[in-house]
């Protein structure tokens, strides 16, 4: 009778583990999913992460805590018209110069990254647009309320304007 109990017990387990196995899916080698990087131009507004996840703090009355910010270390994004969120990340040479317009409005040329889910751009080139730049088909609202035009991501190759 213990014998055939074990056999049960060790039949029900098997049957488990099998479908166990059989219903996780297979393990993504790293990396697997992410997007290769492209060059492209990116618009919007260069802040510090920080103080924009914490507190949505952003735009024309925090441009100088947000310079304090990244000049004491605090990593810096490109919040692009539409919403996006792009880290700035600089890499050898690359990447130090839209740090410089921390509050300001920009035009990035440069390439992006992703990782699960995480986008980060290294800039090439950087240019300072004026405070009542609107981009093209948007109202010029800031981020994300409304038709706030578009993120402006246009491969190298396509218009800088």
């Amino acid at each position: 009778m213990k014998h055939a109990l074990g056999g049960a017990v060790a039949g029900i387990m098997l049957t488990l583990g099998l479908l166990a196995i059989a219903e996780d899916p297979k393990p993504q080698p790293p990396g697997a999913g992410n997007k290769p990087p492209e060059e492209v131009w990116l618009e919007g507004e260069v802040i510090d992460l920080t103080s924009y996840l914490k507190d949505g703090s952003s735009g024309k009355d925090h441009w100088k805590v947000a310079r304090a910010h990244i000049r004491n270390g605090t990593p810096a994004a490109l919040l692009t018209f539409d919403g996006r969120l792009f880290v700035i990340t600089p890499y050898n040479r690359d990447g130090f110069a839209p740090l410089q317009n921390a509050g300001e409005v920009v035009r990035i040329r440069g390439v992006v990254y992703e990782r699960d889910g995480v986008k980060c751009v290294v800039a090439k080139e950087s240019k300072k647009l004026p405070p009542d730049y609107k981009p093209e088909g948007g109202d010029g609202a800031r981020h994300g309320g409304g038709d706030g035009g578009s993120a402006k991501v246009a491969p190298v190759g396509g218009d800088k304007r």
